[in-house]
């Protein structure tokens, strides 16, 4: 049970004569049947077996990290009938499926299972939730659904039967690579995957602020780990067996919850590298009227984030993506600074671009007492003040620090990546002795132009009796700075003038 799940109906699938060509990763001599091959596979810990071969002629057994769904261009008939391929039904199944277009009138070759289902999305949810097989196809007709753990690639050869009514599709899973790009993750709050199976990530500790360990532990088990979820309530974390690719009616609220999903981002990716998270993803929402660059027939939404990063003409700090008309839409807004027109949409997901420097969100903080996240990526220990600890979320570098908390007792920073924006009311706790602090970006400007069409426009509206501040009046001189080294203005609202990577700047600034 330890190696196989106990309600598997089978633990391999054979294919005499087959063979997977060039992808042989682990070869064992002296092998005196089928079945000590089979079980070599399962015990295999250097790489995750997916199939194998045994020659019963030379006792010999061959361990693959690939098999015929990975490799479908290496695989071979014709090998003998001395060879035997065997396909390993125990492993971690592919992370990014989706199903292929409806035949019509057709159904199962092999059907494996009968179940009561009223439409074929439903029929969708039975086989990906199937533990008996891995179920590869189904057909839908009237309020019945048949699985089967068979499909076109097993049975490459065989007609399909007819049934009038009936729709049949099948299940195509891939194994993620990124040639090009980073695996980095999205985040979705308040939510998690309901069909994915779990298991415990191992931390080094039990102490609060999980956020970036779970981040890394998941990235370090490569395709092994298409997703992972954090409960902040239990300071745990699970890495899951599957992501969102094909299933996106799966992801569903839970308070409490949070659900990060590995992607693949090309492109103009510098200011992604040291993030945990590149972009906020909220299904079922859009930001309405706000909308700068509308991108049309963008194949996915991972496009749509990229078309985000790219943009050159303004700061894309937002983007809707339609899953029906395929249109990508960019925004130098976000759910923050125009709450009022953050409004449901059934058939879009709100991406908010979490790859800004945080020294473009200035934004001033709100102040509740006794509180503290309940999102809590991370504590910083040994500050001194709320205004220090201001300073930690302002400059933090890892994520964008939507919120804080400092809890004077302890001399901690409490900082989260999330606000009553993306949790609601649930983004807070209840704590005495603790303040809360959250950004309060709305009605911000968006950029410098802006800021300075407001002062000129302020000067050329000003009327008799109004002055301007001392700062900014200079009737017989001239205007000239003084500099005070080591120090900084934390409550100021800051804006970019001009930046450089390599430095040097004072004097254009």
């Amino acid at each position: 049970d330890s190696l196989c799940n106990a309600e598997r109906g089978w633990a391999f699938e054979r294919v005499v004569g087959g063979e997977l060509e060039g992808f042989d990763h682990k070869e064992i001599n002296s092998i005196e049947s089928r079945g000590e091959c089979e079980r070599l596979c399962l015990l295999e810990d250097e790489f995750p077996c997916r199939s194998a071969e045994f020659d019963s002629d030379a006792r010999r057994c061959t361990l693959s990290r690939d098999d015929r769904r990975t490799q479908p261009e290496a695989f071979r008939y014709g090998a003998g009938n001395n060879v035997d391929y065997i396909e390993n039904q125990c492993t971690k199944p592919l992370p990014d499926c989706s199903y292929t277009s409806s035949k019509k009138d057709v159904t199962v070759v092999a059907m494996d299972d009968i179940l009561y289902s009223r439409t074929v999305q439903d029929c969708e949810r039975f086989c990906d939730d199937a533990r008996a097989f891995n179920c590869r196809s189904f057909s839908q007709k009237d309020d019945r659904c048949y699985l089967s753990g068979d499909d076109s690639i097993t049975l490459p050869d065989t007609k399909q039967p007819d049934e009038p009514g009936a729709v049949y599709k099948e299940k195509v899973c891939t194994r993620s690579t990124c040639d090009g790009g980073m695996f980095i993750y999205e985040k979705t709050t308040s939510h998690f995957l309901r069909t994915a199976r779990q298991e415990n990530l191992p931390l080094s500790s039990n102490t609060p602020g999980i956020t970036k360990e779970c981040a890394r532990l998941c990235r370090d088990q490569g395709a092994d780990c298409p997703a992972f979820s954090i409960d902040y309530n239990g300071q745990r974390c699970f890495t899951l067996d599957r992501n969102t690719q094909g299933r996106g009616d799966d992801l569903v609220e839970r308070d409490g919850s949070n659900y990060f999903e590995k992607i693949c981002l090309r492109g103009k990716i510098e200011n992604c590298r040291d993030k945990v998270w590149a972009f906020e993803r909220v299904p079922g929402r859009k930001l309405e009227g706000f909308d700068d660059k509308i991108i049309d027939q963008v194949p996915n939404r991972r496009d749509c984030e990229e078309f985000c990063l790219s943009e050159s003409s303004f700061p894309c700090l937002s983007a809707d993506y339609n899953l029906v008309t395929l249109a990508c839409s960019l925004s130098r807004e976000t759910r923050r600074t125009q709450p009022d027109s953050f409004q449901p949409s059934r058939d879009t997901e709100y991406l908010e671009n979490s790859c800004i420097a945080t020294e473009q969100l200035s934004c001033p903080y709100k102040r509740t007492d006794n509180a503290y996240p309940r999102y809590l990526d991370t504590i910083v220990s040994r500050v001194t003040d709320d205004i220090a600890c201001e300073k930690q979320c302002t400059f933090y570098e890892d994520f964008l620090c939507r919120s804080f908390a400092f809890y004077a007792s302890a001399s901690q920073c409490f900082i989260s990546g999330d606000d009553t924006a993306s949790a609601q009311d649930g983004a807070l706790q209840s704590r005495p002795g603790t303040d809360y602090f959250e950004r309060s970006c709305e009605n911000i400007f968006s950029s410098v132009e802006e800021t300075e069409n407001i002062i000129l426009d302020t000067e050329t509206e000003q009327t008799a009796g109004q002055t301007l501040p001392q700062e900014r009046r200079c009737t017989f001189g001239r205007l000239e700075y003084e500099k005070t080294t080591g120090y900084e203005l934390i409550r100021a609202k800051p804006y970019r003038l001009y930046s450089r990577r390599d430095g040097g700047i004072t004097g254009e600034c």
